[in-house]
């Protein structure tokens, strides 16, 4: 095997606890305030917390890395088994070379808004 220009990683899509609120609205509200259309409405869900009493968190789906490899072809192979064996869907795992355009636009997925200078 040769060389490879760089490192690949592999990507899952998560979902990962972002935040409690008291209200299911103000959840929403967060959630729009913090990540415009940076993500879909399919992104994020609002749930009962489930450690009790009366708040509701938010959960957004967003891309984290599991793993990286020196050639892409172990890349894929042990992605591909990851998917296989956690039954996860093909378009939640994603390989990608390290610093590529591609792993830009994943880590970018759902990154909060920059708010507005006042």
């Amino acid at each position: 095997m040769s060389e490879t220009r760089s490192t690949w990683r592999f990507y899952v899509k998560q979902w990962l606890l972002d935040s409690r609120h008291d209200s299911q609205e103000q959840a929403l509200a967060h959630a729009h305030e913090q990540y415009g259309d940076r993500l879909t409405e399919a992104e994020m869900r609002v749930e009962p917390d489930d450690l009790g009493g009366p708040t509701w968190v938010l959960w957004t789906s967003r891309w984290g890395v599991i793993a990286e490899w020196k050639y892409e072809d172990y890349a894929r192979f042990w992605a591909k088994a990851f998917c296989e064996d956690f039954d996860i869907a093909e378009e939640d795992c994603q390989v990608v070379e390290r610093n590529s355009r591609a792993e830009h636009e994943l880590t970018q997925h759902g990154v909060l808004k920059v708010a507005a200078p006042k």
